[in-house]
């Protein structure tokens, strides 16, 4: 069940931002500290995939290294194993999508109206 949602996620992630990536629920990331300041993380669970949408909707180069996991010596994974974990991971993923997608055309509007506005005007226009 857990490969199927890997590679069910990633082909999403790859669907909604342009970037192929293998596994969206990795939590091990390494990044600049000014990175940090870049990206909000909103979401109570799930934070490793708000972090890799967010990171890929706002341009940052990602970068995926291989990694070997071990079976689990003790104790139990917080990961579900049913669809309702993962209707909940499918909403973190498309909530985190959406809200980078409205924040980057509220920018893109906003230079492009000031583009407008700085190229339409020169010193010797009339008042």
């Amino acid at each position: 069940m857990r490969r199927a949602g890997v590679r069910f996620f990633a082909g999403l992630v790859h669907v909604l931002t342009g970037f192929r990536v293998t596994d969206t629920s990795f939590g091990m990331r390494a990044m600049r500290a000014e990175v940090t300041a870049e990206i909000t993380l909103d979401q109570p669970q799930y934070q490793s995939s708000e972090l890799l949408v967010a990171l890929l909707m706002r341009g940052f180069r990602v970068v995926e290294i291989p990694a070997v996991m071990h079976p689990r010596g003790h104790g139990k994974s917080k990961k579900g194993r049913n669809l309702v974990y993962g209707g909940r991971y499918a909403r973190v993923v498309f909530s985190t999508w959406w809200r980078e997608r409205r924040a980057s055309r509220a920018v893109n509007t906003s230079r492009s109206s000031t583009r407008n506005l700085t190229t339409n005007m020169s010193p010797n226009a009339p008042k």
